[in-house]
């Protein structure tokens, strides 16, 4: 599987998809996501809420 980037097509589809639910990533937040996907992670909701609340 390629890895993820923050300019990818499917990394800004994501964006937008939060967007829709009134969640924001910083660019900072917005690494931090990539970079568990490019490890291998699962990325739910819940995950991302997570994130946000804890930097």
């Amino acid at each position: 599987m390629a890895k993820l980037t923050i300019e990818s097509k499917e990394f800004q589809q994501v964006l937008a998809n939060l967007r829709f639910e009134n969640m924001f990533l910083s660019p900072e937040l917005q690494k931090k996501v990539v970079s568990l996907v490019n490890n291998d992670k699962r990325i739910t909701q819940e995950t991302i809420k997570r994130i946000i609340a804890n930097g």
